[in-house]
């Protein structure tokens, strides 16, 4: 099954390391600026662990902005739990 993300990516070229622009996917270095993530590989780990979406595409990682988004709500920040009232 050849997907919208597949063919703008084909067209582009498998040699190109440019990744494609795609309104509904960002890049790895783009989650980790949303997440405020230093790193880019903590963003590769998130997607190994399954905890964001994404697609592999030779050493380019395409993921989900919805997933990025909805992590970002989920994560706790450090530090002491909140006490509930």
């Amino acid at each position: 099954m050849v997907t919208k993300l597949t063919q703008l990516f084909i067209m582009r070229g498998k040699r190109s390391r440019e990744a494609p622009v795609i309104e509904d996917h960002v890049t790895v270095t783009q989650a980790a600026d949303i997440l405020k993530l230093k790193s880019t590989g903590r963003v590769r780990q998130l997607l190994l662990q399954g905890k964001l979406k994404g697609r592999h595409f030779g050493n380019i990682w395409m993921i989900e902005r919805e997933s990025v988004e909805v992590y970002a709500k989920s994560r706790r920040k450090p530090g002491p739990k909140p006490i509930d009232k």
